[in-house]
């Protein structure tokens, strides 16, 4: 399997996660508005505990709940998906999220900056290169009007920026 050949899965398998959160069941509940209550609810768990495991770099855990269905693009409470606050150094995070269908053009609600752009500022080259190869997009300005290159020029890592260079020179 290709590094982000995309899984599928769907929230329906991971329900034995959210029954133990006390979460309503549809027969228990009584009504057919309950489920999409439900559906919102479990969203918004799966997006939690995902964006949690991710921004604390649990490998495992992201892939768990991956496997049990959670959408890679669920966001937590702040608005973010696991790839936008995701340990930026942790390449093999960023491949799983990537793999099961994490989008890598998704703008932070307030920055406007793309995961490019933070592994960029942080100077995380591979995973930039991961990024990029996924169809991250290296032309998109933040909300300041700065690209990728810009960042990491201003953070002085030389690496990214010639990368950040070259492929742009060469597309």
């Amino acid at each position: 399997m290709g590094i982000v050949e995309k899984k599928e899965g769907g929230l329906e398998r991971n329900r034995a996660l959210f029954n133990s959160e006390g979460s309503c069941e549809g027969a228990k509940c009584g009504k057919e508005a309950s489920m999409h209550t439900k559906h919102e609810s479990e969203e918004s768990f799966s997006g939690e505990k995902l964006t949690e495991a991710a921004a604390r770099g649990r490998t495992e855990v992201v892939t768990e709940l991956l496997e049990l269905g959670t959408n890679p693009n669920a966001v937590n409470r702040f608005g973010r998906s696991a790839i936008q606050v995701m340990m930026m150094g942790n390449v093999r995070l960023a491949a799983i999220l990537l793999q099961y269908g994490a989008e890598p053009n998704t703008p932070d609600p307030t920055t406007l900056t793309l995961p490019v752009h933070d592994a960029a500022r942080e100077g995380f080259l591979d995973t930039l290169m991961l990024l990029h190869r996924a169809g991250a997009r290296l032309d998109v300005r933040d909300s300041w009007g700065r690209l990728p290159v810009d960042l990491a020029e201003e953070q002085g890592h030389h690496l990214v920026v010639a990368y950040l260079r070259e492929v742009v020179r060469d597309a």
